[in-house]
């Protein structure tokens, strides 16, 4: 660890660098998207987000607005309500009104900005929405209001369960989240719609207004999980780098297949690209070479990601993950971690630009696992003994290549103050 500094030194300036967060060859697009996009997701199915209440769902169904996995395009599939379309469409409306849903987030957050990804609805697409948005933990509507959870279209809402959804949503206290605002069309250069939002308050639930009717692809919604460690069980083991626990990726030298958040997401990952995952080096030796610890000499380049822990704590356990990584596994890991309270209750976006100034800087990390081996396609658990509190933790990965998870796992220090 203490000759972190001179590692640093002989990596390339273009892994360092901050602008090569979202890769290293990243298309104008991926390079164009604002900072807030790199936060988690809170609107993904994979969070725990759902679509709780939606008025029509006869074209598309709403739930797989919230899927992980990016929009595809099915030529000629055509199911017996119309087009098959990754999203959610509704009817070509011909009653008075628009059409409109109730997403339930996947935890409690402050929203930091929203994209609505109107891909592939070209023709076809919503042409403005609006999101209000609330508190209120625990809303449970009743059963036979429930949206549904797969299957296709073909499906709207009754006058009467309209009218009930409406009763029910009044009795809330809602506020703008987003104005109306107009949506381009799905071709690729003017897919991705964002917004940037300026709230402070932490939300459950979204009402997404649809202006009057059509398609939307995927919605995306960006911002910090804030959990209430108040109501956590004394003594508790938790894991702190699960993003619903509050755990945020903020920089990274690398994310040419995979950004860092996919390794704080709850559950085990179902595929390789559901992880973090950087390009092989083009300046790697033409020859590698054994280094005095018997791993791999890897002077010439690594790679790292940055995260903000769900709460200030005493890690216990680590585990990192490379289930699916088989020829593409990391060598070895090195851990690290940094105590600044006063950092880490900063918002996200300030806590990015912190690090991106502070890249190539050692200063005030401490070590927390020694460059330890891994291997393809497994967990690996590495039990932690005589740690200090910690709010940030730093891993990385020589030379190159991915993961898929990462916990870190242990107390609240009840004696330090919560994030």
């Amino acid at each position: 660890v203490e000759d972190r500094g001179h590692l640093l030194s002989c990596v390339s300036s273009w892994r360092l660098a901050f602008g090569a967060m979202a890769g290293d060859t990243e298309d104008a697009h991926e390079l164009a998207e604002p900072e807030f996009a790199a936060l988690t997701n809170l609107a993904c199915s994979s969070q725990g987000a759902r679509v709780i209440f939606a008025s029509d769902e006869w074209f598309a169904p709403a739930y797989r607005m919230l899927d992980l996995s990016p929009p595809v395009f099915k030529d000629g599939l055509f199911t017996s309500f119309g087009k098959w379309m990754d999203g959610w469409e509704s009817r070509r409306r011909r009653k008075a009104g628009h059409d409109w849903c109730l997403v339930e987030l996947g935890a409690p957050g402050v929203i930091r900005g929203i994209e609505a990804d109107t891909a592939f609805f070209t023709g076809n697409n919503v042409p403005a929405i609006s999101v209000q948005a609330c508190h209120a933990p625990g809303l449970i509507l009743p059963e036979d209001m429930a949206c549904r959870v797969d299957g296709e279209g073909g499906v709207c809402a009754t006058e009467e369960q309209l009218r009930r959804a409406e009763e029910i949503l009044r009795a809330l206290s809602w506020h703008e989240v987003l104005p109306q605002s107009a949506l381009k069309p799905g071709q690729e250069a003017t897919r991705h719609n964002f917004f940037a939002c300026a709230e402070t308050k932490a939300v459950t639930h979204l009402r997404v207004n649809t202006y009057p009717d059509g398609g939307i692809a995927r919605l995306r919604v960006y911002g910090e999980v804030l959990r209430d460690w108040t109501a956590a069980p004394t003594g508790a083991r938790e894991d702190f780098a699960l993003s619903r626990n509050g755990g945020i990726a903020l920089a990274w030298s690398n994310a040419h297949y995979g950004l860092p958040r996919n390794c704080l997401a709850p559950g085990l990952s179902r595929r390789m690209d559901e992880g973090w995952e950087t390009a092989r080096n083009p300046r790697r030796p033409a020859v590698l070479e054994a280094g005095q610890d018997g791993l791999c000499d890897c002077g010439y380049a690594f790679d790292w990601f940055i995260m903000r822990l769900g709460a200030r704590c005493q890690l216990e356990e680590l585990e990192i993950d490379t289930s699916h990584f088989k020829g593409n596994f990391p060598e070895s890991c090195l851990v690290e971690g940094l105590d600044d309270a006063g950092l880490a209750t900063r918002p996200a976006l300030e806590q990015m630009k912190h690090f991106a100034a502070r890249a190539a800087q050692a200063s005030g990390w401490s070590p927390v696992l020694a460059r330890s081996r891994l291997g393809p396609h497994q967990r690996h658990v590495f039990e932690l003994t005589n740690q200090g509190p910690v709010t940030h933790v730093r891993i990385t990965i020589f030379p190159d290549g991915g993961i898929a998870r990462v916990r870190a796992r242990g107390h609240l220090r009840q004696d330090l103050p919560k994030l």
